[in-house]
């Protein structure tokens, strides 16, 4: 198979850069192999979906990364050293690992089940408690509540939250994830996706994901893997552009209908040019932010706090009155609002255009790790829409 890289680096985040190098599984007894030299790089801290149908060998290529499928032949390296020269055991410890239901020990508590991989790194007992704590709260668990549960208590989407929670409690940098959300009911799955997003927007860690679900991988994937019989690499790309330009038949055929559509729930906030909204702090004076809301698209500001986090938003017409800084005032007679709700960076479009429709006015704030970079307006949706339709056309020239 010729070599399909990305563009590769260290990344910026934890995660740390994966590389198989003519990886190959045979099994005994068997003429085909079951992954056949595949070369791969996966930057550090971007999510990369494996998707192909059934026996394409996409999880065999997975559970080799962290040899509980020991390779053939070929290289795997994590942060540029040899996986195959490391003990398995002490490998997995350091690779985090989730599968459908979260795969959770039945017998032992939530808490447990968390702790389970401090517990063999040697960390402090007071260390763990901590971290177990720290934990359930990243993935949305009232610790008081879910720590001394078992998995058997839980719905199915708590037990995926415990199970992510585990596979993230030694702070790894590479997160491998088997099918995870594949068993739970469509609403549960999409909160799910979001979840992850927003943990990824934090931790920025290396996620190879398996999935069957191409609007899945479309959703969460920086960067998709189309594999056919074999693991053999079909597309490697953003999602974009191999919705925009499919490499052939088969590709079309992962794709199914609406593939311009899609591109609208690929496009992220932060890969478009948001709108010129002023932003001030609690310290800023009247008279500095009118200024700058009577330079900007609309006629509002958005308030941060000390972490450049929204607060509020505050009209032309409160700022008039105001002599001094603006600190806590606010009239709602005049359309001041807590800006309550915001949008990540890592959003679509097309959550975009629903995030607007929610909001009490035409404007929501966008964030990235929780902070502040920009708004989106019905101004920006549709400028992103017209330079998507554009892609989509010439995608389908080629």
């Amino acid at each position: 198979m010729s070599d399909t890289n990305s563009n590769g680096g260290s990344g910026n985040g934890s995660g740390a850069q994966i590389e198989l190098r003519n990886v190959t599984k045979r099994y005994a007894g068997q003429k085909i192999a079951a992954v056949d030299n595949v070369n791969l790089t996966i930057p550090a801290g971007e999510i990369v979906m494996f998707v192909g149908p059934s026996g394409c060998g996409k999880t065999t290529t997975m559970r080799m990364i962290n040899r509980l499928i020991e390779p053939t032949d070929g290289e795997i390296l994590i942060g540029g050293e040899d996986v195959r020269k490391k003990d398995p055991n002490e490998l997995r410890r350091h690779i985090g690992y989730v599968i459908q239901a979260g795969g959770l020990f039945p017998h032992m508590t939530v808490a447990d089940n968390i702790a389970l991989v401090p517990k063999m790194l040697g960390w402090t007992a007071s260390k763990i408690a901590e971290r177990v704590r720290e934990m359930l709260a990243l993935v949305g668990l009232e610790p008081g509540q879910f720590a001394n549960r078992y998995p058997r208590q839980l719905s199915g989407g708590q037990q995926q939250r415990v199970g992510v929670a585990r596979a993230l409690a030694a702070d790894p940098p590479v997160l491998l994830m088997d099918e995870p959300f594949g068993a739970v009911d469509p609403i549960t799955r999409a909160h799910l996706q979001d979840e992850l997003l927003s943990l990824q927007d934090e931790l920025s860690k290396t996620i190879v994901f398996v999935t069957h679900d191409f609007d899945e991988a479309v959703k969460l994937g920086d960067r998709i893997v189309i594999l056919a019989e074999g693991s053999k690499i079909v597309q490697y790309d953003e999602p974009g552009a191999i919705l925009a330009n499919p490499a052939d038949d088969f590709v079309r055929g992962f794709i199914g209908e609406g593939g311009a559509m899609k591109l609208l729930n690929v496009t992220r906030l932060a890969d478009i040019e948001l709108a010129n909204v002023a932003s001030a702090g609690p310290g800023d004076t009247a008279a500095q932010v009118l200024e700058k809301v009577n330079n900007s698209e609309v006629p509002w500001a958005v308030v941060l706090d000390d972490s450049k986090r929204p607060v509020r938003w505050i009209t032309a017409e409160t700022l008039a009155e105001i002599d001094g800084p603006i600190g806590d005032h606010s009239n709602a007679d005049n359309g001041d609002h807590n800006a309550q709700i915001t949008i990540s960076g890592r959003s679509t479009v097309q959550e975009a255009l629903e995030a607007l429709l929610k909001a009490d006015q035409n404007v929501v704030p966008v964030t990235v790790r929780r902070r502040y970079v920009g708004s989106v307006t019905l101004n920006v949706v549709q400028n992103a829409i017209n330079q998507l339709r554009d892609k989509a056309k010439a995608g389908g020239r080629k």
